[in-house]
């Protein structure tokens, strides 16, 4: 059995290790509520887990210990600052995932790197298999984003919130042509490679580009131009000894577009080929600014900006956006930056000037160096104006792990020496134990059993989330409360809890009446108490408001200090004022919710809000004010003829009159 694990181990660990390179951007399963990224991570944890314990096994049955030092720097300059970061986090348990679906918290970051490191241990010198599994699996993206734009794809999306076009298997296309600008760099170098499948590579690079084109992502376009300009100017320094630094210049001509955009956008929205997403952009990255000064050195945790970020959104952002408020900053260096201070935006720095380092020594002989330093450069370049996403971040660190495989590159004779030196420094001079390293071999198979259990489980569970939604769509909020509490009691995932909330919620004020029912509401929302989740406090204001509207008049100290806690987190909402100063005149303090609403209706603009114009009208009237209401109830009905505290106003200044 050890000769079998010796032998046999590595070429089963690199296989596994192709599959996961290239397949986890492809996966997708349609049978859960996110039927993208939790089958990824599931099998992120699931394969790492596998692949790790079997390198365990296989250095306890004598096989060469593996050398950490390859990624040690970017591994490092990653991992630290999220620690950190998570270390200091009022979420421990939230930032150990992060938010649901986008899954940018502690652990999955800890599972790329791992798996990145796994990569560059298991195939120095064999970096054309690295790059072969990257160009493979974003073929398959890009061509199934080609299927969609065609109107072929045999699914459909519109039950999952995402647009049929180019979404492919990522579930946005952004993520999709970022994905793909990152592979183009490699497919290049295989390209230009002398090999027998250069021209399927050709093919197959044909089919990357045209997709990544068809995501009409210019974040895409940008790192894609970019790699490609760095990988091009490595293959040429032999002609011009100029062309990689003329390769990095245009690189920087890309960052710098893809920087100036976003703030031109945000300075002057109303320029006529500003995109309305580049604008929005541009209110996130300040925001994101923000948040990481009021926590310069640890940050908040890793993913916190989902929690905190909307506390430090700007008001044009507010007035845009309302409740419909974005859970990242939609830039990688200042979601880091957000999240983990100056250490987090420190290693974002560190990983592309070591990326940098190494690309910039090799000549135009190392081809697949080159691609991979062109890849990792295209990662950066799109990574200014996108979220993290998984695929993205396991592509990454697939780049960064063949950037060190290439440095292991030779000749096939001194590969063949190589191989055969390591075989007998493998072989002992005397016979083995048949059973050394046994208890190393039990801990591995536990925790490779555990992993794949482990992984699996977010699949089933969210599985189980899927049906209790549709059934809760469908109209029955009591099975789909029954749903959510099963799925709860197999993962705690403050998304599910909220989902649960939500449906209770509507079961106890489609009762209004029972303090069981409210009771059990209150309960489900519980997992707000210290926790700053922005949607869940909102939700929960809501349902105390419409319960005391309802049911119970003395619910509404309640939902006035629920909405006092959820305004602590919004206060640039115009809407949430509006929703606070009704419970405020529900209360009879007229004053006090005229002193809330009135930075709402201060807002250039704010005549869009027929809600904050009838709350501040009925307030206006309650107090006397004649004129002034007279003067909201015309703005609150020429906005929306139906506005039901405007009509309230008028009915009490009609009665008053007479």
């Amino acid at each position: 059995m050890r000769t079998l694990i010796i032998e046999k181990g590595p070429q089963i660990r690199r296989t596994a290790l192709l599959w996961l390179a290239g397949g986890i951007p492809v996966v997708f399963l349609r049978s859960g509520i996110d039927p993208f990224n939790v089958p990824k991570l599931a099998l992120l944890i699931a394969g790492v887990a596998v692949v790790a314990s079997l390198r365990g096994i296989e250095v306890a049955q004598g096989a060469r210990r593996p050398d950490w030092r390859a990624l040690i720097v970017p591994a490092g300059a990653v991992a630290i600052p999220l620690v950190v970061a998570w270390l200091f986090s009022p979420y421990k348990g939230w930032a150990l995932f992060g938010l649901f679906g986008r899954f940018q918290g502690l652990l999955p970051y800890l599972l790329v790197v791992v798996l990145g490191v796994l990569i560059a241990d298991a195939f120095s010198g064999r970096a054309r298999e690295v790059g072969w599994a990257m160009l493979v699996g974003a073929s398959l993206v890009a061509l199934y984003a080609l299927i969609q734009i065609v109107g072929a794809d045999p699914f459909s999306w519109d039950a999952f919130g995402a647009p049929a076009a180019a979404i492919s298997t990522l579930g946005n296309s952004n993520f999709t042509g970022g994905l793909l600008a990152i592979a183009i760099p490699v497919a290049v170098a295989l390209s230009v490679l002398e090999h027998p499948r250069r021209n399927l590579a050709r093919k197959l690079a044909l089919v990357v580009v045209v997709g990544c084109l068809a995501t009409r992502s210019q974040g895409g376009y940008a790192g894609a131009f970019a790699g490609v300009a760095v990988t091009g100017g490595v293959l040429l320094s032999r002609r011009w000894v100029w062309a990689p630094r003329a390769g990095l210049g245009l690189a920087a001509v890309a960052v710098a577009g893809v920087i100036g955009v976003g703030f031109v956008a945000a300075a002057r929205p109303e320029l006529p080929l500003v995109p309305a997403s580049a604008g929005l952009r541009g209110e996130w990255w300040v925001s994101a600014g923000s948040m990481g000064l009021d926590s310069p050195i640890a940050g908040r945790g890793p993913n916190t900006y989902a929690l905190e970020g909307v506390k430090h959104r700007t008001i044009d952002d507010a007035r845009e956006l309302n409740f419909n408020f974005t859970d990242d900053p939609h830039s990688v260096p200042l979601a880091l930056f957000a999240a983990c201070g100056v250490l987090g935006l420190a290693g974002f720095v560190v990983v592309g000037a070591w990326a940098a380092r190494i690309g910039m020594t090799a000549g135009s002989a190392d081809v697949m160096r080159a691609g991979f330093f062109g890849a990792v450069t295209a990662y950066f370049v799109q990574s200014l104006v996108s979220i993290d996403e998984l695929s993205l971040r396991v592509f990454l660190w697939v780049s960064l792990a063949g950037l060190v495989a290439s440095l292991g590159e030779a000749s096939p004779a001194s590969k063949g020496r190589a191989r055969k030196l390591a075989d007998a420094k493998r072989k002992p001079g005397a016979r083995q134990d048949a059973l050394r390293g046994l208890p190393v071999v039990g801990v591995a198979v536990v925790v490779a059993t555990a992993g794949v259990i482990y992984g699996a489980s977010f699949v089933v569970v969210d599985a189980r989330v899927q049906r209790a939604e549709a059934a809760y769509v469908s109209g029955d909020a009591a099975a789909g409360s029954s749903g959510y509490e099963a799925a709860l009691a197999m993962r705690d995932d403050a998304y599910y809890r909220r989902l649960w909330a939500r449906a209770e919620a509507d079961i106890a004020l489609a009762e209004t009446s029972g303090d069981e029912s409210f009771d059990k509401v209150l309960a489900a929302f519980s997992y707000l108490n210290g926790f700053a989740d922005p949607r869940g406090l909102v939700d929960r204001a809501r349902f105390l408001k419409s319960w005391a509207a309802a049911s119970d008049p003395g619910v509404y100290d309640a939902a006035r200090s629920a909405y006092e806690e959820s305004l602590a987190m919004d206060d640039s909402n115009p809407l949430l004022r509006a929703e606070y100063a009704e419970v405020l005149i529900a209360l009879e303090e007229f004053d006090l919710a005229l002193e809330v609403l009135a930075p709402a209706m201060e807002l250039s603009g704010s005549d869009r809000y027929a809600q904050v114009w009838g709350a501040a009208a009925l307030a206006r009237a309650e107090l006397g004010d004649r004129e002034g209401a007279a003067e909201a109830i015309a703005i609150a009905l020429a906005l929306n003829v139906d506005e039901v505290n405007a009509g309230k106003a008028q009915r009490l200044l009609d009665e008053t009159s007479d």
